[in-house]
């Protein structure tokens, strides 16, 4: 009942039935929305002196691991206070 799906980047295993009938994704669609990061990659790289690859960097490679570290550590620290008052209780 399972099958691969191999795509131009990854590999999916699927349900056959679900392929065929809920899970097709639109390409165009997905091709679309990149074009658009893009040109809006291009518009701010612009805007800020950056070319786009400059810009993509500083965004997925330094900006968002940092963003992603801060609410790490902001998720744990609000953890422990959520256990430290359910135990007050």
């Amino acid at each position: 009942m399972l099958e691969s799906l191999q795509t131009s980047s990854f590999k999916i295993i699927v349900n056959c039935r679900y392929e065929k009938n809920l899970i097709k994704p639109n390409y165009q669609n997905m091709n679309e929305i990149f074009d658009a990061c893009v040109e809006l990659l291009h518009y701010w790289g612009d805007i800020v002196g950056l070319t786009y690859k400059e810009i993509n960097v500083w965004i997925f490679v330094i900006i968002e691991p940092i963003i992603f570290i801060i609410m790490l550590v902001w998720i744990i620290r609000l953890r422990k206070k959520i256990k430290l008052l359910s135990n007050h209780n």
